[in-house]
C-alpha cells in the first residue's frame, strides 16, 4: 500500500435506510413488497408544514397575578410577618420537643 492511495474501509459497505411503506400484521411475503428510499420521504416531509394539534380544553389562563398582587398589597413585606425573638424562641423549643418526640418514637420501632 502506498501513501497516495486512498484508505479502505473495512467490514461491509453500508446498506442505506429503506422502508416498504406497509406494516405486515400476517406474516405476508415481505419479499413481494416495494423498498423505498427513506431519504426522499425525509426531504418531502421536511418541507411539510406542522401543524399543531388542536387543543381538546379551555385555553390555560393564570389564576394569581403576582404583579398585581403586590401592587395592591404594598402592607405585605418580610417584616412585618417576620417572628419577634421571642416568639422564635418558643416555637424553636416546641420544634425541639416534636422532632425529640419523633426521634424516641423511631428508636422504639427499631428496638422491636
Amino acid at each position: 500500500m502506498t501513501d497516495n492511495a486512498p484508505a479502505k474501509s473495512r467490514g461491509r459497505p453500508a446498506i442505506p435506510l429503506s422502508w416498504t411503506r406497509l406494516i405486515s400484521v400476517c406474516h405476508d411475503d415481505l419479499g413481494a413488497s416495494s423498498i423505498y428510499p427513506i431519504a426522499t420521504d425525509k426531504l418531502v416531509a421536511a418541507g411539510l408544514p406542522v401543524v399543531p394539534r388542536t387543543r381538546r380544553q379551555a385555553p390555560w389562563t393564570p389564576y394569581f397575578w403576582p404583579k398585581d398582587f403586590t401592587r395592591s398589597h404594598k402592607d405585605m413585606t418580610f417584616e412585618n410577618y417576620q417572628l419577634s425573638k421571642a416568639r422564635m424562641l418558643k416555637y424553636g423549643k416546641l420544634l425541639t420537643k416534636e422532632r425529640k418526640k419523633i426521634r424516641d418514637r423511631a428508636l422504639d420501632m427499631e428496638q422491636v
